[in-house]
């Protein structure tokens, strides 16, 4: 399945023969999941971001104060479907964090709890 971005809208591509079909996909804050395996963590957690179109993201992780602690990744490219990265969290100290996902103006927002 093929996603087409025209004027921050984002439609589905299908291609039927020399018909292409423009199918309006509603790109929201639900259309993004994010999950950690083990959550709390301790040292490392994988998170897991599926998305239902390709995009460019940014993630980072932020502390109760609203300050930025770590840079999970800038510029990502992620496809559809599920995109796992291995997040080492050892430098974090035990507490509650906000993991943000951000793409074009979406963003989504997790809790990470790290315990020791």
């Amino acid at each position: 399945m093929s996603f087409l971005r025209i004027i921050g809208q984002y439609y589905k591509l299908i291609i039927l023969g020399f018909s292409i079909l423009l199918l309006s996909e509603e790109c929201s804050e639900s259309n993004i999941t994010i999950s950690f395996a083990p959550n709390p963590a301790s040292d490392y957690t994988e998170m897991t971001i599926s998305l239902v179109m390709d995009a460019i993201v940014n993630i980072g992780i932020y502390n109760s104060m609203g300050e930025m602690v770590k840079e999970v990744n800038r510029a990502a490219e992620c496809k559809s479907g599920e995109n796992k990265f291995q997040v080492d969290v050892h430098d974090l100290k035990n507490g509650v964090y906000l993991v943000r996902v951000v793409l074009d103006n979406l963003q989504k927002t997790e809790k990470l709890i790290i315990i020791r």
